[in-house]
């Protein structure tokens, strides 16, 4: 199986949601000529896996798909091509089949049992989600968790990243507070992204 850690290893994912596939398409399209190195599909976003092979071919990107919530979504999302698979919680069923596709798998977890159930299948870079209890509650789980590579999702940009990485945090899932920004804004968010990932601690 593909190490997801591998895969973030610049510290930002781009998560693209929307209701139109084409504007989809032109958002992923901007964050990676903005420099985006790695972009989320949501399967909530109509047509998804074309969208996802659109952004393939026609960036550098590694693409992989968000919001898989069965197995016939990991197994749809392998079809697809995607580079990674990323669930919003821990549903071991889905979990299981994202496993025996052999791609990269970042499964969510909320709880301390979830993390239990995470690294009992050898899984150690996890989605934390949601993480609207702030880098406090991802600073309270590395205490008995030192081994996880923490990815919070959910509410996190250029204003408010930094504290996450103090936390702790191997890499952040960024959604509307970047994605949606107009083009012009883009580069400078994105690369406020990756500034900030460069000075992640290294202890």
């Amino acid at each position: 199986m593909v190490d997801i850690a591998s895969l973030l290893s610049s510290g930002v994912a781009f998560v693209l949601r929307g209701g139109d596939a084409a504007e989809v398409i032109d958002r992923g399209l901007s964050l990676a000529a903005a420099g985006a190195v790695v972009l989320e599909v949501t399967w909530t976003v109509p047509e998804a896996a074309t969208v996802l092979q659109e952004l393939q071919s026609r960036t550098d990107a590694v693409v992989g798909m968000g919001t898989v919530v069965s197995p016939d979504d990991a197994v749809a999302a392998v079809e697809a091509g995607a580079r990674f698979l990323v669930t919003p919680g821990f549903h071991r069923p889905t979990i299981d089949a994202a496993m025996a596709s052999s791609q990269a798998v970042l499964p969510g977890v909320a709880t301390p049992g979830e993390v239990m159930a995470a690294l009992a299948l050898g899984l150690r870079t996890l989605k934390l989600f949601p993480s609207h209890d702030g880098p406090e509650h991802l600073g309270r789980l590395s205490g008995p968790f030192p081994e996880v590579r923490w990815v919070p999702s959910g509410g996190i940009g250029p204003g408010n990243v930094g504290p996450w990485f103090d936390a702790g945090a191997y890499a952040v899932a960024v959604g509307s507070e970047v994605t949606a920004l107009p083009d012009d804004e883009l580069s400078g968010a994105v690369a406020a992204m990756y500034a900030a990932a460069d000075r992640r601690p290294t202890s």
